[in-house]
């Protein structure tokens, strides 16, 4: 299997077939980050498509002693911003976005079923109220599963940046549902 570095230096070269291998590697994460930051499908598949656009338009751009999965979400996350931008609105995250990420209820438990529908529905109201640099740092580390250093170049800030931003957000998280359960 070729490095993503691989074969970004072949998209750069013409070679659109090793752009559509990163495509299928990447579609299903990537999809995923893109849905969680606009809050819909219909969005997110725009907001996708329009992603490898500017990755295949800039793809000069790219250096190859960077790691690739960075540089695709720094797109990303520009794309979402710039959309959240021009549609004027703070962006939800829809609930089925946040139980995709959790697993599958106990079927043979309704109280913990709805227990853990309403946590999900509780999880799902404080990450739309988290500030967008925040919920994007959140999700980067948290479902796509990029280190700090990687989410700080994808963001380009320092890393100390990111640090704060996530530790901002889960404060904020953890302080909206202990006032949802205990307040």
């Amino acid at each position: 299997m070729d490095s993503d570095v691989k074969l970004m230096a072949q998209t750069c070269n013409g070679n659109r077939h090793a752009l559509t291998i990163l495509v299928k590697r990447y579609e299903k994460p990537l999809y995923n980050y893109i849905l969680r930051m606009s809050g819909q499908h219909a969005n997110a598949e725009d907001l996708f498509q329009e992603t490898w656009l500017k990755v295949y338009r800039f793809r000069d751009k790219y250096k190859p002693d960077r790691a690739f999965k960075p540089w695709l979400y720094q797109i990303a996350t520009n794309v979402c911003r710039d959309w959240g931008r021009k549609k004027g609105r703070a962006q939800e995250v829809p609930l089925e976005a946040v139980e995709a990420t959790k697993p599958a209820p106990n079927r043979d438990n309704p109280v913990q079923a709805i227990q853990r529908q309403e946590l999900a529905q509780a999880l799902k109201q404080a990450v739309d109220a988290l500030p967008e640099k925040q919920r994007a740092v959140f999700w980067m580390s948290r479902y796509e599963e990029l280190s700090y250093e990687a989410i700080a170049q994808a963001l380009e800030v320092p890393i100390g940046t990111v640090k704060s931003r996530m530790n901002h957000a889960v404060q904020h998280l953890r302080t909206a549902l202990e006032s949802r359960y205990h307040g």
